[in-house]
């Protein structure tokens, strides 16, 4: 899958993430980390993640969106069932485009892709969080007609109590 696209004069495209792309990947998942001031530590990160894209089925779905010969974006996602609706939704585990690129539609269009891959994955619903403090992003997610939680999110880092 390759689509190219044109949006407020920014040339892109959207394609499947490969191995081969597991460098400008990790990059853009640091950047991501920064942006959502969160610790990211590298190490073994780049091994991990060419397995993950070489592996078949993949633990995740990953795109890449291409502008001027750079990965300047991605998108991870895969499917989980949810056992209160009985049914599976997608999990758009993370979003992240380069700041020149914010506000150009693409983010639109991506939100577009995931809803179109949920469906085809018989989705009811598409879910993801997003920092209380990313204010432009939850204005854009607003825009989807989305309803927004008041669950608290958790990560219980399991190797820490060994």
């Amino acid at each position: 899958m390759t689509d190219q696209n044109s949006t407020a004069k920014i040339k892109y495209s959207i394609r499947k993430a490969t191995s081969s792309d597991a460098q400008a990947l990790l990059d853009l998942i640091v950047a991501h980390a920064e942006y959502e001031k969160e610790d990211f530590p590298t190490e073994g990160k780049l091994e991990a993640l060419k397995k993950c894209l070489d592996t078949s089925p993949a633990p995740f779905n990953s795109i890449l969106i291409e502008s001027d010969g750079e990965v300047r974006g991605y998108c991870n996602y895969m499917v989980q069932y949810d056992s209160w609706a009985m049914a599976p939704h997608m999990l758009l585990d993370a979003l992240y485009l380069k700041p020149e690129l914010r506000g150009s539609g693409i983010g639109m269009e991506i939100m577009n892709f995931i809803r179109d891959e949920a469906l085809k994955a018989e989705c009811k619903t598409v879910r993801w969080q997003t920092p209380v403090f990313n204010e432009r992003g939850i204005n854009f997610y607003k825009k989807l007609d989305t309803l927004s939680g008041t669950k608290m999110f958790f990560t219980w880092d399991i190797c820490k109590q060994k």
